[in-house]
């Protein structure tokens, strides 16, 4: 190819699109006679050289996919992580809502308990105010403690005013959860604030369906007792234990400005119901 030819080319090659980017040595006879002339290549548009068919069945090939996916982790692998990181020991459904509840029972405290009760207590310590529902104090031994909520049962231990009450725990794999306690009637006061029942759950184990397993079981307790109807109070703040209630069946009855709390509450009666035939 002459010198005038290879330069026309080149002039050509600048004003085409840019896909026309590939230069290459001559392997001509006038290459060879001229080493230093060079020609330019059109080169294929880049989706010509990126279909490649074999690439294209290997991404569609489901095999790859899979291989590609981000793996998911079901069952026992979830559950060892959700309890590690919550400090429970594997295997006690800790993180998984419903199934600490389905795994629990109500129970009246016991002597095995004292670990437990230490450790449900000690949950409530950095804010006393959310034990609701356990009336024992604090420092009380276990042996205290059980005896303080028997006597509490029995009408004719009682100080004047009060009102029998049966306090008891959810416990589930070893631990208690929450605590629950049934007025078994009302007085002025109560109706004010308080109601037949309260209940607090650990904070280690809420949104898992602890509040709602106990009122359940308490609304049975309470038509044992002969209860077809029970009060239930709680701070107009606190939507968890609002949810709850509404969720067991509650009908609001009023809301608004509570003097013996000094606080914004809701009122709420639930109809207690009927046993199973």
């Amino acid at each position: 190819m002459p010198i005038t030819a290879a330069r026309q080319t080149r002039k050509t090659a600048r004003s085409s699109p840019p896909s026309i980017t590939v230069l290459a040595l001559a392997s001509s006879r006038a290459a060879r006679n001229h080493p230093r002339t060079l020609y330019f290549a059109s080169q294929p548009p880049i989706h010509a050289m990126t279909a490649n068919p074999r690439h294209e069945e290997t991404l569609s090939d489901p095999r790859r996919q899979a291989r590609r996916a981000p793996q998911k982790r079901y069952g026992s692998q979830a559950a060892s992580r959700a309890t590690r990181s919550s400090g429970i020991a594997p295997g006690q459904t800790a993180g998984y809502p419903g199934l600490m509840a389905a795994a629990g029972k109500l129970v009246v405290l016991q002597q095995r308990h004292r670990q437990a009760l230490e450790d449900f207590l000690g949950e409530f310590d950095a804010h006393p105010d959310q034990l609701h529902a356990y009336f024992t104090p604090r420092t009380a031994s276990i042996d205290e403690a059980i005896a303080f909520l028997s006597a509490a049962r029995d009408e004719d231990k009682l100080l004047p005013g009060r009102v029998p009450a049966s306090t008891w725990f959810w416990e589930a794999r070893g631990r208690l959860l929450g605590v629950v306690n049934l007025r078994h009637r009302m007085t002025p006061a109560l109706e004010e604030i308080g109601g037949h029942i309260g209940f607090a759950v650990a904070p280690s184990a809420r949104r898992q369906g602890v509040a709602g397993a106990l009122l359940a079981r308490t609304l049975d307790e309470a038509r044992l007792i002969g209860l077809e109807q029970v009060a239930l109070t709680c701070d107009g703040a606190n939507q968890a234990s609002a949810r709850t209630i509404e969720a067991g069946g509650g009908l609001l009855v009023r809301e608004g400005w509570c003097e013996a709390s000094r606080s914004h509450q809701r009122w709420y009666k639930i109809t207690v119901p009927a046993g199973r035939a």
